[in-house]
């Protein structure tokens, strides 16, 4: 299927360049433009609009309306254009031929699943790491913004041409993990009885207590007999704690995101490995070498104010501890090292602040920053009851992120969640997203895609399907009724917005452009009685039309993890 909008720029493209050659219009530098949809409820402006005479207008100080009616005279004849118009101040609107819309139905039900594809990757290798909390509990529903939205971009970017892989870098390396085994001891502790202090920085979560139950089956001697608090001070045996507990809670995170939330990594990558590899050395050894260290106050410091930081940064802190940068630094140049065209983190927005040091050590390092790109997320609050819930993971009271989905479900979740850009914060309202009413955004295109499922189950039925499956050979009916055209031209948008979202990484492109997609099959079964049509011509093409947006919003879906429900 033709991507309609890049059609049109082709052809005023190519109305521009004849306009010149004729002389109707002077050499001109006209790099980009281009091509919208027209507002919705503006009256009749076409299918599709652009402004590029009002920039020609501007550039060579022309009136934009001469400018358009130019451009229109020099526009080519295409079969699935109806007619050209020119409007004030000097858009040039577009009108869809309906015989050809009608006609390419059964393009859209033959390409199936690829219908949408594009090549703007072109097989190149993608790296999108995201989620990547530390081992120190399970993830809370704040960590699913960003697991469902890069899920979704990866899904978009695969369909685009792109050969995705998904990682999750595992930070078991540092103080945090050594906190959290400590906290799963001292839980074990106080399960057994001992009345031992739990610091305000130790971990109380219920995934801690579950951590805690399955360490403490496996060290059913040394319990065995009462631990006093001193034994805490026994470093080997807490290190040992802290990674077989790290190593627990992973093996729980692995499960729950991939049976629970749908979502699979190719690739689970540990820090450990980093500093087993000699590669965090060889970041240190290069901005040694570079004369981009310097010590002070006994930490090893990185000169990261040469990069655009508003201050420089320790490296090694002064106990010898290395902070997270060096390792952050090493991993990227092992991301590139592996092949991959392009690497992606996703972080939290509380790390904004990282961003210029990574970046700016990277380089430092020989590291190639274009091929780099960080995305920032920012927080999600979750609505109960008309209030606002309070989270943190440390003093345990985040909302694990297994629990909301099955509380609210997965199809709510993910719609929801990738309903906001990243950069904006969101709020959840959980009895919003279990709501069965149209308020309910993931209810409302659902319900649609129901209702598509209700008219072929009922077309089988009554035998209307014979002669439709497979698409007939020969010319279908032309459908010119408003409610028939809206929902065509809704779904020749969908090339043209996975394009866009391909492009741009806008995922909240995508839930919106399926609510115009529900609402335009809402208003088309309302109003359009595809069963009880006595033209036989006009009900086949009827059908298609039913099967083509059964698909289109299909496809939608499963760039989504929406679940395809067939009855309401």
């Amino acid at each position: 299927m033709i991507n309609l909008r890049t059609e049109i720029q082709i052809l005023l493209k190519n109305a521009i360049e004849k306009a010149v050659l004729y002389g109707e219009l002077s050499e001109l530098s006209l790099k980009t433009f281009t091509v919208q949809y027209p507002p919705e409820n503006q009256g009749n402006m076409g299918d599709y609009a652009s402004p590029v005479a009002l920039m020609i207008g501007k550039m060579l100080k022309k009136n934009p309306k001469d400018v358009a009616l130019i451009i229109c005279k020099n526009t080519s004849s295409v079969e699935f254009i109806e007619k050209t118009e020119v409007v004030d101040p000097g858009f040039i609107n577009f009108y869809l031929n309906p015989a050809w819309q009608s006609l390419k139905l059964d393009d859209v039900t033959e390409e199936g699943e690829k219908f949408g594809n594009n090549n703007l990757g072109n097989g190149q290798t993608i790296n999108l790491e995201f989620v990547s909390a530390n081992p120190t509990g399970m993830p809370t529903f704040g960590n699913g913004r960003a697991l469902f939205w890069a899920d979704t971009l990866g899904r978009i970017l695969e369909k685009s041409g792109w050969a995705v892989t998904r990682e999750y870098y595992i930070n078991n390396v540092g103080n945090q993990v050594r906190i959290f085994g400590e906290s799963v001891l001292r839980s074990i502790l106080r399960r057994k009885g001992i009345d031992v202090e739990y610091p305000e920085n130790m971990y109380q979560g219920e995934d801690v207590k579950m951590i805690a139950q399955k360490v403490e089956e496996l060290y059913v001697e040394d319990f065995a007999h009462e631990f006093l608090e001193k034994d805490l001070a026994d470093e080997v045996f807490l290190n040992d704690v802290a990674k077989k507990s790290g190593a627990m809670i992973i093996e729980e995170i692995k499960k729950m995101i991939e049976d629970k939330c749908k979502v699979h990594f190719d690739v689970w990558f540990s820090e450990q490995s980093l500093h087993d590899s000699g590669e965090v050395k060889k970041v240190f050894d290069k901005l040694k070498e570079a004369g981009l260290t310097y010590e002070k106050e006994g930490a090893l410091w990185f000169k990261s104010t040469e990069y655009g930081d508003d201050k420089d940064r320790v490296l090694v802190k002064s106990d010898g501890r290395p902070t997270y940068f060096a390792p952050d630094i090493a991993y990227h140049h092992n991301k590139i090292a592996r092949g991959f065209n392009k690497v992606v983190d996703f972080w939290g927005a509380d790390h904004h602040g990282d961003v210029k040091r990574l970046l700016g050590g990277f380089k430092a390092t020989g590291g190639d920053t274009e091929r780099v790109k960080i995305v920032l997320t920012q927080m999600v609050a979750v609505i109960e009851n008309g209030e606002r819930k309070k989270m943190s993971k440390r003093a345990g009271t985040s909302i694990p992120l297994d629990k909301m989905v099955d509380e609210a479900g997965l199809s709510a979740a993910r719609f929801i969640l990738n309903m906001n850009s990243l950069s904006s914060h969101l709020d959840f309202d959980v009895e919003l997203a279990k709501e069965q009413s149209d308020r309910n955004p993931v209810y409302y295109v659902q319900y649609a895609y129901v209702r598509l499922v209700s008219i072929l189950r009922k077309a089988k039925e009554l035998n209307i399907l014979d002669g439709v499956i497979p698409p007939p050979v020969r010319e279908p009916h032309e459908l010119k009724s408003k409610a028939e055209h809206e929902l065509m031209r809704q779904i020749y948008r969908f090339p043209e917005v996975v394009e866009d979202v391909a492009d741009q990484w806008e995922v909240q492109r995508l839930p919106h452009y399926a609510t115009d997609l529900a609402r335009a099959i809402h208003f088309f079964y309302d109003t359009v009685p595809v069963l009880h049509n006595e033209n036989r011509n006009e009900q086949i093409t009827l059908i298609l039309l039913v099967l083509a947006a059964r698909q289109t919003l299909a496809n939608v879906f499963d760039l989504l993890g929406v679940e395809k429900i067939q009855v309401m």
